[in-house]
């Protein structure tokens, strides 16, 4: 089979029924986008920050900080960081904010690089994030406080765009199609293309690597959830709800990745789109700008409809991909407050449950306790066994973990401990209600025979 013969159709058999394809998010810039600030000359840090930053040269190389807090959102408490010092003199000092960021110091190159997590843009967006976080890091190592610090002292480095799309479909026949795509020698056959089954529907395609300068990659988003994120869509499901999805159609993410030259865009007449400027992103006419410029650049076309193949024409699917991505309302609409937080919670309490409840049977099955209920002495004295051979500092782990969910769940956590008191007094009331089951007495031989096991009888 020739090249020509392997792509000669556009399309699969079975074509796509485009009409019920949907967009079940806005454009989002996504976890992933990475700025750095090269601060070489204008290393100022407050005195809170230098005194951190001496103390963790010394001791132990995994340290947990609590970072400046000024009340204000995104954040529902002081936000905790996990630090881990490496380098050959201790000079790399890597902090890590779950669900909100992860920021890197190097104290002799005097470089900080930062990077947003999908959590908290989700839960937030980005035009609350970002000034958040890079306004926070400009005034801890710089000192500065004003608006124009964000501009002046960071650069992004890398922008992921994503918009997420039901009822949309691509196949191995589609991965040579795309703009800029890369064939693996003269096979014709693309170089990176996943999954695939009898109808050729593929998982992943992807159109660059992620460091060129701009790259595309196309996945089925609940698979990578199952796979990576251990089936956890409570980041996400707030947002897909709110567009229309029914929990469990399938889901395609399509994915524009901007580095390197590819962070400025010129066109004659117009101003430049300089996404390194980590304002830019805020505004939204900018963002559906970024969109439109990665979807034309990374078009999927119709092969052989003109001589080359920058003039071919269209796919009817890419179409909708850039149609549905330009939504004009904003993303807050599309979202009951606090709801990535709620669902965040439930998961979290879900899994924690399921973990100690089969803590509790490996437990029971290595000291041969059978355990037919989840309530009842056997369960009851099992815990208290767990609990008194442990050496675990229970206020202290329960205190770090508390810490690292607090400034994004502090309302969830909240509500949670009035429903657990309440269940409690439920529990004391049925208790108090309910008779105690009498227990049989010991007749003559069944102490006789208890005591002959206690001090056996001599021969």
């Amino acid at each position: 089979m020739t090249k020509s013969d392997t792509f000669s159709t556009p399309y699969p058999k079975h074509q796509p029924d485009f009409a019920h394809v949907s967009a079940v998010s806005p454009v989002m810039v996504d976890g992933g986008t990475r700025f750095v600030a090269h601060l070489t000359t204008k290393f100022a840090p407050e005195k809170h920050m230098a005194n951190i930053l001496r103390g963790l040269r010394h001791g132990p190389i995994r340290r947990e900080v609590i970072l400046p807090w000024d009340g204000s959102s995104p954040l529902d408490a002081a936000p905790h960081a996990q630090v881990t010092v490496s380098g050959a003199c201790r000079h790399i000092l890597t902090f890590f904010v779950e669900d909100q960021v992860w920021f890197r110091w190097n104290d002799e190159t005097r470089d900080l690089h930062v990077q947003l997590k999908a959590k908290g843009l989700w839960a937030h967006g980005y035009a609350e994030v970002m000034p958040y976080w890079l306004g926070m890091l400009a005034q801890l190592f710089t000192g500065r406080t004003d608006r124009d610090a964000i501009s002046e002292l960071f650069k992004c480095t890398g922008l992921e765009l994503c918009c997420d799309f039901t009822g949309l479909q691509f196949y191995r026949s589609d991965a040579a199609n795309f703009l800029g795509a890369k064939l693996n020698g003269d096979s014709g056959l693309p170089v990176d293309v996943w999954g695939g089954d009898g109808s050729q529907a593929v998982e992943t395609i992807n159109v660059g690597r992620r460091t060129a300068n701009l790259s595309l990659c196309i996945y089925d988003k609940l698979a990578q959830i199952e796979s990576v994120k251990n089936g956890d869509h409570s980041t996400y499901e707030a947002t897909h709800r709110a567009h229309g999805w029914d929990g469990s159609s399938k889901i395609v993410r399509v994915e524009m990745r901007f580095a390197k030259e590819g962070m400025v865009w010129q066109e004659a007449g117009s101003p430049d789109l300089d996404l390194s400027d980590p304002w830019t992103m805020a505004s939204h006419l900018r963002l559906e700008l970024a969109w439109t410029i990665g979807c034309e650049k990374r078009r999927l076309i119709e092969p052989y409809t003109a001589t080359r193949r920058e003039r071919c024409k269209t796919d009817p699917r890419w179409d909708k991909v850039l149609e549905l991505g330009l939504d004009k309302r904003p993303s807050a609409e599309y979202r009951q407050k606090r709801q990535v937080q709620k669902d965040t919670h439930r998961e979290r309490v879900k899994r924690s449950r399921r973990g100690a409840i089969l803590a509790v049977l490996r437990y029971a099955a290595l000291h041969d306790v059978r355990l037919d209920e989840y309530s009842g002495p056997q369960l009851q004295e099992v815990v208290a066994d767990i609990v008194a051979s442990s050496d675990l500092n229970f206020p202290e782990y329960q205190g770090r973990y508390s810490a690292t969910q607090l400034p994004l769940l502090s309302e969830e956590i909240r509500q949670a401990a009035d429903l657990f008191r309440h269940r409690r007094l439920l529990r004391a009331d049925r208790d108090r209600d309910r008779p105690r089951k009498r227990r049989a007495g010991k007749t003559g031989a069944d102490l006789a025979r208890e005591s002959d096991r206690r001090t056996p009888p001599k021969v």
